[in-house]
């Protein structure tokens, strides 16, 4: 249709006289600047309605940052007022020391609960930080003279603060906050009288300006009303621009068919008309719509509102706004509850009326007027009765403050009350309770005392009698309490006469303790000064101390051993290795052939030592799994009876019963040799009894040890005593330091006690000692109890078998690369070896199906020997590979398993145990 009306149009256009043509061009132009014209007027309200929306939204935005600031204002002025608040002492309100110069700063219950005193700033900072997550609103109050580096001020604070001295009243601005849009907002506090008493030192006077508090609103939910509405706004004005533009359109295109034929012209204009009276009536729906959104909008608004109303709801303050006539205009829950009231009951009804006794309606009336005329300074601060719904009194007391419109006029005023009947009862309690500080004092199991400027003792509480055996009120406190003759060297009198509360440990020379004790000032009325001092024994506490250094020093000894394992590990497995390829070409008879057995024999005994060293250190794990210690007790002491003078009698106290744990036969062995050696030594000399107790018992309760607390359980315990000379007291708690000994050179390396420790505590257990000088010694061992034990059955001999496949041999110590090529040809192998893993790995590469298994050591330069396992594998992954180390940290069997790894084996190497894992290896695959 359209097509065909334009091309009928053209032929009629060619048909018009000039003067018709002349007004179609014209027409065209009106046209286009009709469209330019009503573009821009669009363009124009579109920009006004954003600034509009803009606009409402900051000043809901600056309207809810005064609300927030005048409420933490309402909070600062009551606490200030009543010189702050005393709250228990916790982990995040610990004693404020910028109050120490305040002398009731802390202070004592009746129930012996601790209270300090929080100060107005310290209070607000403490709620402004711990409700900022709850409302989304953040809080700082700050000062260029601040005590805390918390109260420092921002670059922002900073200059707002420079620019309250000029006397400016108030600072706003719209800025970004960690990459997010904030309002923020900073009023002065100003010094008042009762601020003072903390800060008067730093040099502030009466109407100083003392520092500011700052409000932060987030803008996040005005930004997105803001982008709300005017996304609405805009779509409307769109689609009127595009209704326009179609009028527009049809309007033009009527006139043109006007001019050319005016009957059908005036028929085209009447459906224009209809058509636009139809967009009319739709756009009269979208705006109907539109004002829907704006009424949602507002219900936004009034949303903000009812927040505003919640915060004043859950203040513990009552709040009560009057308008110019006396009438309540806002009264939160707090005042309903202190009022007695609910709801809106008050809400309309006039203050003096309703709410206060009939004596006191001119005085408040009074103070009213001097509000609503401007001059609050003298009735800022107001206390007076108020009446509640069931015609009880109750005292308020009142900060009080205008509320002025935008044009700066006074339509009202805000009150934050305080109930503080209570705390006229609690005055008096006050009174009573300082009555009866002696009775509390003495019901302190601390021991406590008070003394004079001259040192004199004026005080002690029975816990302090009971330490000293007697009162000794008057007495020097230093001769009394300590001994001594003088004042004590740790004495810090001089600083408690100025005011400073110490702390510090001592020992007292009286009964040799440790105690951490507290000196705090006591002033008196005459300006002199007495010392409270508390003592709290801290000798267990240092026991405790003394033994987690022991433990700590074990470990460090321990990362020693660990580190020279791999080394000597080496060391012996070319002794050992050497020792059997002699032993092969050595015939029976001869006597060599005896000595290298015996060399063989060492080297794995040398071996059996490093893995104790590694599970005394923690650097390896021996292999654990349940046995009987009767079985094991009983056959040491038969072996150790041949090793021990007849002069030492043997005491044998064995359970019947089996006494079952979870451990290692060659440790306990270990034990019991390095026990039993040690107390045939203490009675070389003058012989004695050496009795050995092994059986199960229940710990009621904790059991502490050398460096170490047992919990209640089932134990196996293992006593060792002797009848010896007894160990000094001096030394006894060095005896499980490794190397350390008081014996002759020759007869002991001082790592027999060492070793024992490391292994009772990879165990699980706990050891102890006692001794006395001339009495003997005896060894205490626990050991966690099982309930049954198992036998593991023994694996039989095996015979060493070769073979003829190709082996590929990889270590960096040359000495045991010749060692073991030479064993592997002897079994048959046709063997590779290199000191360098990357040469080998460029072997392997080079043809992978080259070799039927690889062994490696672990620890080599340029690669170790689980990387190279890694490549290897990457390139064939189901190639058989051994990995050897000395001692690493940084792989175990398990973990070799989970890279693919077949066989992990630890140095030194015996022929037998290399050929059966080949062998086992080569057949499996």
């Amino acid at each position: 249709m359209s097509k065909r009306t334009t091309s009928e149009e053209m032929d009629q256009a060619t048909s018009l006289p000039e003067d018709a043509s002349g007004r179609s061009m014209r027409l065209t132009t009106y046209f286009w600047a009709l469209i330019a014209i009503w573009t821009i007027v669009i363009i124009c309200l579109l920009a006004l309605d954003f600034f509009q929306i803009k606009q409402v939204q900051r000043e809901m935005a600056i309207t809810e940052a005064r609300a927030n600031f005048d409420k933490d204002q309402a909070f600062r002025f009551w606490a200030a007022k009543h010189g702050g608040v005393f709250v228990p002492i916790n982990s995040r309100t610990p004693q404020n020391p910028f109050l120490s110069h305040v002398p009731e700063r802390d202070i004592t219950t009746e129930s012996g609960k601790a209270l300090t005193l929080m100060n107005p700033a310290y209070m607000l900072r403490q709620m402004l930080e711990e409700y900022e997550d709850l409302f989304g609103i953040r809080g700082h109050i700050t000062s260029l003279k601040h005590y805390r580096p918390e109260t420092a001020p921002d670059e922002w604070e900073k200059a707002a603060l420079v620019g309250f001295e000029r006397g400016d009243k108030e600072v706003l601005e719209f800025t970004e906050i960690e990459g997010t849009p904030y309002l923020r907002l900073m009023r002065p506090m100003m010094a008042k009288k009762s601020c003072l008493k903390c800060h008067a030192k730093q040099g502030y006077k009466v109407g100083d300006v003392r520092g500011g508090v700052s409000i932060s609103v987030p803008m996040s939910l005005y930004l997105a009303n803001q982008r709300k509405v005017f996304t609405i706004h805009a779509f409307g004005l769109v689609l009127v621009w595009l209704l326009g533009i179609a009028g527009i359109g049809m309007a033009t295109r009527g006139l043109r068919n006007h001019i050319r034929e005016r009957e059908r012209a005036e028929a085209e204009l009447q459906k224009a008309h209809d058509r636009l009276e139809v967009r009319v009536e739709e756009r009269t729906v979208e705006l109907k719509k539109e004002i829907v959104e704006r009424k949602q909008a507002g219900e936004a608004v009034r949303e903000r509102e009812k927040r505003a109303r919640q915060y004043l709801d859950i203040a513990g303050t009552a709040f009560v706004a009057l308008d110019n006539e006396g009438n309540i205009t806002l009264i939160n829950k707090r005042g309903l509850e202190i009022l007695g009231y609910q709801g809106e009951e008050l809400l309309g009804k006039n203050w003096f009326k309703t709410c206060l006794p009939e004596r006191m309606t001119d005085d408040v009336l009074d103070v009213y007027h001097q509000l609503i005329r401007g001059d609050v300074e003298p009735v800022e601060y107001y206390k007076n009765p108020v009446l509640t719904k069931d015609g009880k009194e109750r005292i308020m007391a009142w900060h009080n403050s205008v509320l002025r419109n935008p044009d700066d006029e006074i339509v009202g005023i805000l009150s934050s009350g305080e109930d503080i009947t209570e705390y006229k009862r609690a005055e008096e309690a006050l009174r009573e309770s300082e009555e009866k500080y002696r009775s509390m004092m003495e019901a302190m199991i601390e021991p406590i005392y008070i003394c004079s400027p001259d040192f004199q003792v004026e005080y002690m509480n029975p816990a302090m009698i009971r330490r000293v055996g007697r009162d000794v009120t008057g007495e020097h406190c230093f001769k009394a309490l300590h001994d001594l003759e003088e004042k004590c060297p740790w004495c810090l009198h001089d600083k408690v006469q100025e005011g400073e509360s110490l702390e510090l440990e001592i020992v007292s020379p009286k009964d040799n303790r440790s105690y951490h004790i507290s000196q705090s000032p006591i002033a008196h009325g005459d300006g002199s000064v007495s010392k409270l001092t508390v003592f709290r024994d801290t000798t267990d506490f240092k026991t405790m101390e003394t033994q987690l250094q022991q433990s700590q020093k074990m470990e460090a000894v321990g990362t020693l051993a660990g580190g020279i394992a791999h080394d000597f590990n080496n060391i012996l497995a070319i002794i050992l290795g050497n020792a059997e390829l002699a032993s092969d070409d050595v015939p029976d008879w001869n006597p060599a052939s005896s000595a290298l057995k015996e060399i063989s024999m060492a080297s794995l005994r040398a071996k059996d030592m490093v893995q104790q060293l590694l599970s005394f250190s923690r650097k390896a794990d021996q292999e654990s799994k349940p046995i009987n210690m009767v079985p094991i007790i009983r056959e040491s002491l038969k072996m150790l009876r041949s090793a021990v003078p007849t002069s030492v009698a043997f005491a044998e106290r064995i359970s019947d019963d089996p006494c079952n744990i979870s451990g290692n036969s060659t440790q306990i062995n270990q034990i019991m040799m390095n026990l039993v050696t040690n107390a045939a030594q203490a009675m070389s000399e003058k012989g004695g009894t050496l009795e050995v107790t092994l059986e199960n018992t229940f710990l009621q309760e904790e059991k502490a040890c050398f460096d170490w607390v047992l919990p209640p359980g089932a134990y196996m315990s293992l006593k060792v005593r002797d009848t010896g000379e007894g160990i000094d007291p001096d030394v006894i708690d060095r005896i499980f330091d490794p190397y350390y000994t008081t014996k002759e050179v020759g007869k002991g390396t001082g790592m027999g006690l060492s070793v024992t420790h490391g292994i009772v505590k990879s165990h699980g257990g706990g050891i102890g000692v006692e001794s006395k000088r001339g009495e003997g010694t005896v060894f205490e061992i626990y050991f966690p109890a099982l309930e049954k034990t198992t036998e593991i059955e023994k694996k039989p001999v095996r015979e060493i078998k070769g073979g003829s496949e190709r082996v590929l041999f990889v270590d960096d110590e040359e000495s045991l690369v010749n060692l073991n090529h030479q064993r592997l040809e002897r079994l048959g192998y046709r063997v590779k070896s290199t000191t360098d893993p990357e040469e080998a790995l460029k072997w392997f590469r080079a043809d992978p199906d080259r070799f039927d298994i690889i062994i490696t050591d672990m620890t080599m330069p340029k690669m170790t020997g689980d990387r190279l396992a890694r490549e290897i594998l990457a390139t064939r992954p189901h190639m058989p590979v051994i990995i050897c180390t000395g001692y690493s940290d940084r792989i175990s069997e398990e973990n070799a398993k989970a890279l693919g790894i077949r066989e992990y084996i630890e140095k030194p190497i015996e022929t037998v145990k290399l050929a059966w894992a080949i062998r086992e290896i080569l057949d499996e695959h």
